[in-house]
């Protein structure tokens, strides 16, 4: 599981996709709302290997994208605490619905508008920087109730002596 951490500097993007016009409008897309686009993959064992290497601040998936078990590799990616966008082509079938229900931050319609794509970034970026945020202060918090009872239980003790 990766260490829930805010993004420093700018986000870095990646996309699993093999549609290379597609790629390469994200990629335009991304730079010029000046983030950093490290790459994309499209079979299972490469995507797993960059998005480790890359630590990407948001992922990218095409439902189009063919030899790929969309909802495996979706849940898998939880595992790096990374919000994904779903990138949707025309064709709607039971697995991209359960995919769209299986609470991605947010969804693209195929052809991507560059204003949808941008504005999707962000608000996913943002959300999910709030979600760490929300995790770290409970953790705090829980925390500081251990220190309490901690000391609570040293005072009984002391006491019962």
């Amino acid at each position: 599981m990766t260490e829930l951490k805010l993004i420093q500097g700018k986000p870095k993007i990646f996309t699993i996709s093999s549609e290379e016009l597609m790629l390469s409008q994200i990629k335009e897309y991304v730079e010029d709302y000046e983030y950093e686009y490290v790459g994309s993959a499209s079979e299972k064992d490469e995507i797993f290997k960059k998005v480790d290497e890359l630590s990407p601040n948001l992922i990218f998936l095409d439902t189009e994208e063919q030899g790929l078990d969309l909802l495996e590799t979706a849940s898998d990616l939880e595992l790096f605490n990374v919000p994904v966008i779903i990138i949707v082509g025309d064709v709607f079938d039971a697995t991209i619905d359960q995919l769209l229900m299986s609470n991605p931050y947010n969804y693209l319609l195929k052809p991507v508008d560059k204003d949808e794509l941008q504005r999707a970034m962000a608000v996913s970026l943002k959300k999910h920087e709030q979600n760490i945020l929300s995790v770290q202060t409970a953790q705090n918090k829980i925390q500081e109730k251990n220190t309490e009872l901690l000391i609570e239980k040293s005072d009984s003790s002391f006491l019962l002596i």
